[in-house]
């Protein structure tokens, strides 16, 4: 009686771990994306804060207001240098 497992070959492996690789390349692109929109967004919401606290002439503390924004906008700063990191190959 004949075996049915068989050994996947060198080319087999090698094009499932290329494609694997090229996989995390275009997920980390994808995130080098989403964290810039994520700095846009975080630098846009202070911004507006700024904005409008000076239109109607208050002045909250800059703890009161920054923190939030400053999060978002370093997160997404994290996330294009980690998507970076995986563009390259190196995550």
């Amino acid at each position: 009686m004949a075996s049915t497992n068989t050994v996947p070959t060198t080319a087999q492996t090698s094009g499932a771990q290329h494609g694997a690789g090229l996989g995390k390349k275009i997920k980390g692109s994808v995130d080098v994306i989403h964290g810039a929109g994520e700095v846009l967004r975080g630098n846009a919401e202070s911004a507006a804060d700024a904005f409008g606290d000076a239109i109607t002439g208050k002045s909250r503390p800059v703890a009161e207001t920054q923190p939030a924004t400053d999060n978002v906008a370093q997160k997404g700063a994290r996330e294009v240098e980690s998507g970076l990191d995986a563009a390259r190959g190196r995550k």
